[in-house]
């Protein structure tokens, strides 16, 4: 508990970017002998494959971690949803260690799910974060959000997000 109330901290193994490094490195590399087969031609076989990797890193950059759920709580005003506040001085804060605020009640979610209204929630805040932050979450499952006993639902991690370039996000 700090002074602005419980935290949770997310922090990167020490090893975790290195060993992320080597299997990437096999995906790159297949996705170049890939798309030198006739069956691929037209296909950008090696710039999804970069996409691919370039978001599966992101994974273990708790500075952009905490620029998405920055992104994602401005969705707070317009509906019934809460995330982690990042705290501590951006400017100061290190790739390896995240600290936010804690959100109680995941291990009541079961006691509180809305049913279909809640289904219909879930759809709208991922309608929203594509169309009004530009991001995708890719990490959507109930170990990351749960509704709260007040109807919200919380999302706690944003660790697995890919951001769209606008002309996409238009489209």
């Amino acid at each position: 508990t700090g002074p602005e109330g419980d935290t949770a901290v997310k922090t990167c193994h020490p090893r975790v970017r290195e060993r992320l490094e080597a299997d990437l490195s096999v995906v790159e590399a297949a996705a170049r002998v890939i798309g030198r087969l006739p069956v691929c031609r037209g296909v950008p076989v090696v710039a999804l494959a970069d996409d691919f990797c370039a978001v599966v890193r992101r994974q273990t950059d708790l500075i952009a971690e905490r620029a998405a759920l920055e992104r994602f709580a401005t969705l707070e005003d317009r509906h019934p949803v809460v995330f982690p506040r990042p705290l501590g001085d951006p400017a100061g804060q290190d790739r390896d260690v995240l600290v936010m605020e804690w959100i109680p009640g995941q291990e009541q979610a079961d006691r509180h799910h809305p049913g279909a209204r809640g289904g219909r929630l879930l759809l709208t805040l991922v309608f929203e974060m594509l169309f009004t932050t530009g991001e995708v979450h890719c990490d959507l499952h109930p170990g990351n959000w749960w509704f709260l006993s007040d109807g919200r639902l919380a999302v706690v991690d944003g660790g697995f997000t890919y951001t769209l370039e606008s002309a996409t996000q238009e489209h």
